[in-house]
């Protein structure tokens, strides 16, 4: 929320990657000072009303993506009054990128009550502004952008057709592992497992298995926001069988039949025999309908969701509620093209189309590697820092000459292989 008129600006939230420092979103701030009126400065104020400072904090944390404009931000609290107390210590915004403000809280304040932008003389009249990742710390600012640190396997377990899996969790630069969220999957779903908050182990005893490949996903979240997501495959009994008559011996048969074993992908009925089409491209309706059922989203809710493109009347009745569901998580936007969107749900889907769709459906926060793919330069700017996590979590490697091919068109057997790492 804002105490900003709206003809000098407006809050939102931003979901673009670009502009996200942990997470799915940031607050977007866009400011015009020259709108009209004698307005120097802007108030952000917590829409959920004044935020409570716990226990006296002593600093204010907060994640800013500059725009050198030059103009000033600060904060404002609140006794236990209501009286206001305006902050002593405010920061050029003289960056760009993210960089991490620090605020000295005063030991009489009890609440937050907003964020305030300051015009400056020879500043930027107008701007937009990202704020991410607010986070109050005690004694001395709080600085923590190293995420955890994983060692995960597996072995036999205690009889047959068991298997225990053996991890440890580190965070050198966090406060205490007590702080960490630390989660276990077994192909996706959230398993029971405990984790000792003192030594930073986690062992889980998993039975039962199905015969095929399983995917068992550590993931351990700070503070501050860092994770760290790392994944480990592993086989039970006999090699899973193909429901699909054109996979025998391909590459891809594990993944394929694991995701039909999840109902995610499905294939085409012919003279009594399935078929899965490896290496047929993947169209715009095909990756929307695989996404939307690897997220296993509520369908009904979207029910009432209008899409805005062009040739909706071209996407089949009974895939509609999967577009639609995308399409209200920011997944799936369309492409605009003369001022109208259009979802084109028979277009092929390029690779780095389909990674950036992908990429969306995990948080910012991870260590992030630049990609070295040898056709780097090909990538979309709009894409970049969905492939880049990607590649930084393990979930693409591209292909053994090096490049990604990002402009390719990306077959049903490659979308097979990456929605299996996202488990």
């Amino acid at each position: 929320d804002s105490s900003i008129p709206s003809v000098n600006g407006y809050v939102q939230t931003a979901t673009d990657y670009a502009f996200v420092k942990y997470g799915t979103g940031a607050t977007l701030l866009n400011y015009n000072f020259s709108a009209g009126n004698s307005l120097t400065s802007m108030k952000i104020v917590p829409s959920a009303g004044p935020i409570a400072l716990i226990s006296g904090p002593d600093y204010l944390n907060l994640w800013v993506y500059g725009d050198s404009s030059g103009n000033t931000l600060s904060i404002q609290t609140a006794d236990s009054s209501g009286n206001a107390i305006n902050s002593s210590t405010s920061y050029p915004i003289n960056f760009t990128g993210y960089r991490q403000l620090s605020f000295p809280i005063p030991s009489n304040a009890s609440k937050l009550t907003g964020i305030i932008l300051t015009s400056s003389a020879n500043s930027k009249s107008s701007g937009t502004l990202f704020l991410d990742q607010m986070i109050a710390s005690y004694d001395t600012a709080f600085t923590d952008s190293t995420p955890p640190t994983i060692s995960i396997t597996s072995y036999p377990g205690s009889g047959d057709n068991k298997t225990r899996i053996i991890a440890n969790v580190s965070d050198i630069g966090g406060l205490s592992l007590k702080n960490l969220k630390v989660t276990l999957t077994l192909d996706g779903v959230k398993t029971n497992s405990t984790f000792d908050q003192i030594t930073g182990a986690l062992s889980y005893e998993i039975e039962d298995l199905s015969a095929g490949i399983h995917r068992a996903t550590l993931t351990a979240t700070d503070i501050a926001g860092n994770y760290t997501r790392t994944s480990i495959t592993f086989s039970s009994g006999d090699s899973q069988k193909t429901t699909f008559a054109d996979m025998n011996n391909h590459w891809s048969s594990s993944y394929v039949n694991f995701l039909y074993g999840k109902k995610v992908i499905s294939g085409e009925q012919k003279d009594n025999k399935y078929y899965f089409s490896p290496e047929r491209n993947t169209t715009r309706l095909e990756m929307a309908v695989m996404i939307a059922k690897y997220i296993g989203y509520d369908l009904d809710i979207c029910a009432d969701v209008t899409l805005p493109f062009e040739d909706a009347s071209q996407i089949p009745n009974w895939a509609l509620p999967y577009v639609k569901a995308l399409y209200k998580d920011g997944l799936m936007l369309g492409k605009t093209v003369n001022g109208k969107v259009y979802f084109s749900p028979n277009a092929n889907i390029t690779r780095m189309e389909a990674m950036t769709i992908l990429g969306r459906t995990l948080p910012q926060g991870c260590q992030v590697i630049s990609s070295t793919f040898t056709d780097d330069s090909k990538i979309a700017y709009w894409a970049k820092t969905y492939l880049n996590n990607l590649a930084s979590l393990g979930i693409i490697a591209g292909y053994p000459n090096g490049s990604i091919l990002p402009t390719n068109n990306i077959k049903r057997s490659e979308i097979a292989s990456i929605l299996f790492k996202l488990y």
